[in-house]
C-alpha cells in the first residue's frame, strides 16, 4: 500500500503493510509445514489413518490404504467402512477412556482378504472439528511369516 504524506495515515499504512508483510510469511510457513507433513505422511512404513466420531476417515496415507486394502483398491471414507469396523471394539474403548489414558494396541489383527498381519494402536486425538480418533498400523506379515517358519524349522529338528 503507497504511504500517504499525512503521519498518522501514514503510520497507518505502515502498520497494515506490515502486518500484510507478516500474514504473508505466516501463510508461507503454514504451507511449507503442510508439504512436510504431507512428505513425511506419504512415505512412512506405517500406515495412519483418522477417523472422526461418526466413524469417517477423514485423513488416510497411502500405507494405510494399502495395508487395509491389500493395496488392490482404494479404502472407503464413509460410515460403515468394512476395514474401520476391524477397529470397532478399540474405537469404544478410546471413546469411553479420558484424554491422557486412550491408547489400545491390537496385536496380530489378520487381514483375511491378503493374509497380513498387523498391529494397530488406537489414541484420540483432539481437533477443532471435534474429536477424532488416530490408528497407527504396523505391518507385521513379515515378522509372524519368519516366525513361523523358524517354528517349522524347529519342529522338524526335532
Amino acid at each position: 500500500m503507497p504511504i500517504p504524506p499525512d503521519t498518522e495515515v501514514a503510520a497507518l499504512a505502515q502498520d497494515f503493510n506490515q502486518m500484510a508483510s507478516r500474514l504473508r510469511q505466516l501463510m508461507h510457513t503454514v504451507e511449507t509445514e503442510r508439504q512436510r507433513l504431507d512428505m513425511v505422511l506419504a512415505t512412512m512404513a506405517d500406515g495412519i489413518v483418522i477417523v472422526n466420531r461418526a466413524q469417517e476417515i477423514t485423513l488416510i496415507n497411502l500405507a494405510g490404504s494399502a495395508l487395509l486394502s491389500g493395496g488392490d483398491a482404494p479404502v472407503r471414507t464413509s460410515i460403515g467402512n468394512p476395514e474401520i469396523n476391524l477397529f470397532q471394539e478399540a474405537l469404544q474403548s478410546v471413546w469411553r477412556m479420558p484424554f491422557g489414558e486412550t491408547l489400545v494396541t491390537i496385536d496380530d489383527l489378520v487381514i483375511a482378504a491378503t493374509d497380513t498381519s498387523l498391529r494397530a494402536q488406537v489414541t484420540r486425538l483432539p481437533a477443532p472439528e471435534g474429536d477424532q480418533t488416530l490408528i497407527v498400523l504396523q505391518d507385521l506379515t513379515d515378522l509372524r511369516r519368519a516366525e513361523r517358519s523358524r517354528r517349522v524349522l524347529m519342529m522338524s529338528n526335532i
